[in-house]
């Protein structure tokens, strides 16, 4: 029962208004049978259709017992809180609050009313420790978990108390949002595409959901899954808020097929965002791959427009240059690079790579030292830095560069080419057994290196000396491309050095129906001579010397 003494206090505690609500309560109050809850559910601060399964702590299901009945006096202290609640007096309402709860710590709406104030008066650790004593776990009382957690920072519990939300109320859209931004920063992929589809269920209308579904999908490789996503979430969307949808689409079908598809949703996420640098960035690279670089060129230019202060895009642009041939262009790139401050070995390089196109070798040279003094382990540097001392005819150079770069280069295919390099500087040098040395370490490497292989054969076989061993080796190279014509040559040319005069004939024919050489005609007009077909032998000696008129070798044979 209420007393009047209770009465008395609260009518001088409030207003007019106030006291209407108080009297509608004390309906309630007076029966002496009503609890909280009911008091609760016919104001609207329960969740609604509390069912007698709710969720235990660990998420499990537990048996509530039936409430029993409210005392007068919680009652009456959680109606003062309710009221002070309304008119925004927070302090005074928890307080209330707690005092009705220390009398009824069994109400459901005590507790959860208490719990929310705390959170609101920014006291997240209270809220849940009150939050954690309440019974039946709602999902309301879950999603203030969840939010009291995100104050503390507590990810994990934020997650736990999310997942209790969507179990215990499958329609929470709020819910499945956080879990699949969680899910989806955590990279756990399963996990986020769950959430995103509940998501594309709750809210059908909005293309987002269709969005990351494709864009999970296309990272774990499900390439249908994610067309399939990317069209819904376009159908829905298709302007200029969707390009990733768009995009991705064009991602796709570069991928599998068909390639005009590509084009096609790349075009259209262009029109829908003229200045999207992504969308320029994709179609430079989609039409690099259909090796149509003019097409690749007009979008590149667009993009270092857009993008003036990307390193990166501008160097894709001199790269283009570079492969078109517009080398000016590509060295005001590159140079211009440089001065903005982008000293990467890579932009010296690519200038080393243009000078030596445009025989301009001593500058070359020092670009390429620039390059090998900032990235020691990249071999093209080496070797690019060898080969400009070479066309200055610098070999002891040429040959200092590439044993520069054997002490600092880790990378076997990179190692394999310096070796090859320092053992024709060698060769041309004069320095025979340097070159054979460095050719056997070279295999030694890399032993099915056919270049080298064939390479070495021929050394030996053209200067008569281990001839056996020689056409071993040329035999390896041949072995691996039997329709090479510098290695027919080679074994050709071993046979006749072996005095096998017609299995020379035979390769050096064949080298000379795949390649029109002034030094394979000579070699086989010396073999047609060796097995006494003069005519067959002047014929390629006249043919070696249209080719080649300044050799003298040659012409001495003719007049025999």
């Amino acid at each position: 029962m209420c007393s009047s003494t209770d009465w008395k206090h609260m009518a001088r505690s409030f207003s007019i208004t106030a006291l209407a609500l108080i009297l509608l309560a004390l309906v309630g109050c007076s029966s002496g049978s009503r609890s909280v809850r009911s008091f609760g559910e016919e104001s609207g601060r329960t969740a609604s259709k509390q069912s007698e399964q709710t969720a235990g702590e660990n998420g499990s299901e537990v048996k509530t017992e039936p409430q029993k009945p409210i005392s007068s006096k919680a009652f009456g202290l959680y109606v003062e809180g309710v009221l002070r609640e309304q008119v925004g007096r927070l302090d005074s309402a928890a307080l209330f609050y707690r005092y009705a709860w220390q009398y009824f710590p069994e109400s459901y709406e005590i507790g959860y009313s208490l719990a929310r104030v705390l959170y609101q008066l920014g006291e997240p650790q209270l809220a849940l420790q009150v939050a954690g004593k309440t019974v039946p776990k709602t999902a309301e009382l879950w999603e203030l978990s969840a939010a009291a957690h995100y104050e503390l920072r507590d990810n994990d519990s934020v997650l736990f108390a999310y997942r209790n939300v969507v179990r215990l109320n499958p329609e929470h859209a709020t819910a499945f949002n956080f879990l699949a931004g969680t899910y989806r920063l955590r990279n756990q992929l399963d996990s986020a595409a769950w959430a995103y589809r509940n998501l594309a269920r709750l809210v059908p209308d909005n293309f987002r959901p269709w969005q990351e579904l494709g864009r999970i999908h296309q990272q774990r490789g499900d390439l249908e899954a994610a067309r399939d996503a990317f069209h819904h979430s376009v159908a829905l969307d298709s302007s200029r808020a969707n390009i990733p949808s768009l995009a991705g689409l064009g991602e796709i079908f570069a991928q599998t097929g068909p390639s005009d598809s590509a084009r096609f949703y790349y075009l259209k996420a262009l029109e829908a965002d003229p200045s999207n640098e992504l969308v320029h960035m994709l179609l430079v690279t989609y039409y690099i791959e259909q090796d149509s670089l003019p097409a690749a060129l007009q979008y590149s230019e667009r993009l270092a427009e857009l993008a003036p202060d990307n390193m990166y895009v501008r160097r894709r642009l001199g790269l283009i240059y570079l492969d078109l041939d517009s080398l000016q262009k590509a060295e005001n790139v590159f140079s211009d690079l440089i001065k903005s401050g982008d000293r990467a070995w890579f932009n010296y390089s690519y200038l080393g790579e243009i000078d030596l196109r445009n025989d301009r070798f001593e500058s070359a040279i020092n670009n390429f030292q620039s390059a090998a003094s900032r990235n020691d382990t990249v071999a093209g540097n080496w070797l690019n830095l060898g080969l400009a001392h070479r066309k200055l005819k610098e070999n002891d150079a040429a040959i200092d560069a590439y044993v520069s770069g054997l002490r600092s280069v880790r990378d076997p295919r990179g190692r394999a080419a310096l070796y090859f390099g320092l053992a024709v500087a060698y060769e041309q040098e004069g320095l025979v057994d340097s070159a054979i040395t460095t050719f056997e370490e070279l295999l030694k490497l890399d032993p099915n290196n056919a270049q080298a292989l064939n390479y070495l054969g021929y050394m030996l076989a053209d200067r008569n000396i281990r001839l056996e061993y020689a056409r071993d080796l040329i035999a390896r190279a041949v072995d691996q491309d039997p329709r090479n014509a510098a290695f027919l040559d080679s074994y050709g040319w071993v046979y006749y050095r072996l005095g096998d005069f017609d299995k020379a004939v035979d390769y050096l024919s064949q080298a000379v129906a795949l390649d029109s050489d002034p030094v394979i005609f000579d070699h086989l007009g010396d073999a047609y001579h060796a097995v006494g077909d003069t005519d067959s032998a002047r014929e390629w000696w006249q043919r070696a010397l249209e080719l080649s008129p300044d050799n003298e070798s040659i012409r001495e044979k003719l007049t025999r």
